[in-house]
């Protein structure tokens, strides 16, 4: 009995050194065709690792790649799809056992992205254009939020993008976003999950956040609170709410928009208007509420340039056009500057 416990102590030993040794002797080549190539059939297009990669098996999983690219796919540019200055993910090993996800890093450094339209489709869809299309879903087969929805434990330790650049064009114009950073932090699946982060699009300094609840309160159909927020020059907006306790996706709570200038945000969307010196400022405060094929919008307060009021807003999304119903309220209608 000794001996045999002397021997699993001594496979035990060797197994755990084998582990720390092993990466540290094995050649990169050695595994980097191998993710290529796992990596080119799932997406259907190459991948290249052409930087420095690194492999750790203890005391967790820990890969690190750099230099990575992704081909474009036929018919578009010669520019990589995506590629990243550098990579790195993260896996607690034991807590697996315990049937516990514990992600302690997973980092993207430097990506940029590079999103084309054209009349026969896109370069962003990865299926294989040769399979079979996939069956239909049956109807009433959608989301539905319900207990036990989520059995597992995660967490995520560092979770972030640094510098990140998307590229998009469809032939006619062309749209970018550059400096985005974004930190997600999830402790576990049952505290408040926060995202925060900044960007520039087109030019225009931007910064969001965003906080829900509890991941595994939203799963399981009970009430989470939301809150969300974009900030910059052209327009600031915010959500003070819940998704309430039900099975399908749903939402109410406060909220307040304020446009400073509605010509700057025209200009930035593409649809200047001609030149005049009204429609300038639009803010509205009041209760937003809806599902995914229904809205409804109570503003206790609506400006529009000199024009105060308030009002409500009913939309119906689910026939196939959505039907608009609502009221205005003002105190004053001066037409006469328009």
């Amino acid at each position: 009995m000794k001996r045999l416990g002397l021997f699993l102590l001594v496979l035990v030993v060797l197994v755990i050194g084998a582990a720390f040794i092993l990466p540290a002797v094995i050649p990169a080549s050695a595994y980097r065709d191998r993710v290529e190539a796992a990596a080119g059939d799932a997406l259907n297009r190459p991948v290249q690792l052409a930087g420095d990669v690194s492999l750790t098996i203890l005391p967790r999983v820990q890969v690190v790649a750099r230099d990575v690219t992704i081909a474009n796919a036929e018919g578009f540019s010669d520019e990589p799809f995506a590629q990243m200055g550098e990579m790195r993910v993260g896996l607690e090993l034991i807590p697996l056992l315990s049937r516990r996800v514990e992600i302690t890093e997973f980092v993207l450094i430097d990506p940029v992205i590079r999103l084309e339209q054209r009349r026969g489709g896109n370069n962003w869809t990865f299926a294989d254009p040769d399979a079979a299309p996939a069956p239909a879903a049956p109807a009433g087969d959608g989301f539905v939020r319900q207990p036990g929805a989520l059995p597992i434990d995660a967490s995520f330790g560092d979770v972030r993008i640094e510098n990140a650049s998307i590229f998009y064009s469809d032939g006619s114009q062309s749209r970018e976003i550059t400096g985005l950073d974004l930190a997600i932090a999830l402790p576990s699946l049952d505290a408040p999950t926060a995202i925060d982060g900044s960007l520039s699009a087109d030019g225009e300094a931007m910064t969001f956040d965003a906080e829900l609840g509890s991941i595994r309160d939203f799963f399981e159909g009970r009430a989470t609170p939301l809150t969300l927020s974009l900030g910059g020059n052209l327009v600031d907006v915010s959500f003070d709410g819940e998704i309430p306790a039900s099975e399908d996706i749903e939402f109410a709570g406060d909220f307040s928009a304020d446009i400073p200038s509605i010509r700057a945000l025209a200009a930035f969307a593409g649809s200047p208007l001609p030149p005049g010196e009204n429609l300038q400022r639009f803010a509205a405060q009041g209760r937003i509420e809806g599902t995914t094929s229904r809205l409804g919008l109570t503003a206790r307060s609506i400006r529009f340039d000199e024009i105060r009021g308030s009002g409500n807003l009913a939309a119906d999304l689910s026939g196939s056009r959505p039907r608009l119903t609502g009221r205005l309220d003002l105190d004053e209608l001066n037409v006469n500057p328009y």
